[in-house]
C-alpha cells in the first residue's frame, strides 16, 4: 500500500509569490489582478518590468530597502507589491518608507511630470480591524481634500475579500483564493 502526503502549499511565502509575480506564464493574470486594483491598463502591466525590491541607498549610512516586488510600469510609475503575512515592528512605516524612496529616486530637476508609485499591500491579517476588503490611503486633509498623486497605498485585506458581501472584481477575487 503506498501513501501519499498531501502539503498544503503557503501560497504568502515571499520566495513563492515572487516568483509567481516575475513569471512570465503568469504575466496575463498578474496583469489583469493589478490592472483591476490600480487602475493602470492591463496592456501596460503587461510589458512592464517586475523586479525584486533592492532600493537604491541615497546616502552612504543609509540602511538597505528591499520590497518585494517592484514593477515598473514607465520612467515615471511603479507599483511595490508587499506581501505581509505578520504585524511586525514598524511593518507599514517600512512599506512607506520604500514608497517615498522611490518617488525620490524618481524625481528629477525641472521636471513637468512627477512619479506615481502605488503601494499594494497584500495583507493576511487584519491589522485595521474594518470588514471592508480594500482600504485606500492617500495624503489628504481632514476634509478629505486629496493633496496630490504622487503616493496611494492600497491594503487588500485577503481574509476579506474572500468572505465579503462587496462588489469586488473577479480578478481580485480570484487572486485573494489563489493566496
Amino acid at each position: 500500500m503506498q501513501i501519499q502526503y498531501i502539503k498544503n502549499i503557503n501560497m504568502m511565502n515571499d520566495a513563492l509569490l515572487k516568483a509567481l509575480f516575475r513569471s512570465s506564464e503568469a504575466r496575463c493574470m498578474i496583469a489583469s489582478f493589478l490592472s483591476s486594483i490600480t487602475g493602470i491598463s492591463k496592456e501596460a502591466l503587461i510589458d512592464a518590468e517586475y523586479v525584486g525590491g533592492e532600493i537604491p541607498k541615497m546616502r552612504l549610512y543609509e540602511k538597505g530597502k528591499t520590497s518585494d516586488i517592484i514593477v515598473i510600469v514607465d520612467k515615471n510609475s511603479r507599483i511595490i507589491v508587499e506581501i505581509n503575512q505578520y504585524k511586525t515592528d514598524n511593518l507599514f512605516e517600512k512599506n512607506t518608507e520604500y514608497a517615498f524612496s522611490n518617488i525620490l529616486e524618481l524625481t528629477r530637476i525641472n521636471q513637468t511630470i512627477y512619479p506615481k508609485v502605488i503601494l499594494i499591500s497584500l495583507d493576511k491579517m487584519n491589522e485595521f480591524k474594518t470588514k471592508n476588503p480594500i482600504l485606500n490611503f492617500k495624503i489628504r486633509d481632514e476634509e478629505n481634500h486629496v493633496e496630490n498623486e504622487l503616493y496611494t497605498s492600497i491594503h487588500l485585506i485577503l481574509e476579506n475579500i474572500v468572505n465579503c458581501k462587496y462588489n469586488i472584481s473577479e480578478e481580485v477575487k480570484k487572486f485573494a483564493e489563489l493566496l
